[in-house]
């Protein structure tokens, strides 16, 4: 059978230089990125830890606490912010300054918080 000015295909060990190599490895290393860049932009919910610490000017007291607690808040945000909050790891915490007309005495030295407002549903 006559094929003409066809080259035949060599079937078996493929043949691959240095040339081949990097460009799959580039277009590799690009198709990650792009699929990265992506996911990270879609939306995200999750939850956040941020450690806060109560100030106030009761009479007598200290005008800060001597512990910390943590506050968890979900959020809904980008995949950027998200990676943004968890490499910060440590963070200061959060002060929030109380008016001592908003703070009850609860026993000893104990005082409470009450939240009641109007423009809450």
């Amino acid at each position: 059978m006559y094929m003409g000015n066809c080259v035949p295909l060599k079937f078996g060990r493929l043949h691959v230089d240095g040339r081949d190599i990097s460009v799959f490895l580039m277009s590799l290393f690009l198709a990650f990125s792009i699929w990265l860049i992506h996911n990270l932009s879609l939306n995200y919910s999750d939850t956040v830890s941020v450690p806060v610490v109560a100030q106030c000017n009761i009479e007598g007291h200290s005008n800060i606490s001597s512990n910390s607690c943590m506050i968890a808040a979900r959020c809904r945000t980008s995949g950027f912010s998200l990676l943004r909050i968890r490499q910060q790891g440590k963070r200061k915490a959060l002060t929030i300054r109380f008016d001592s007309k908003d703070l009850h005495h609860k026993e000893g030295e104990q005082f409470y918080l009450s939240l009641i407002s109007s423009t809450v549903p």
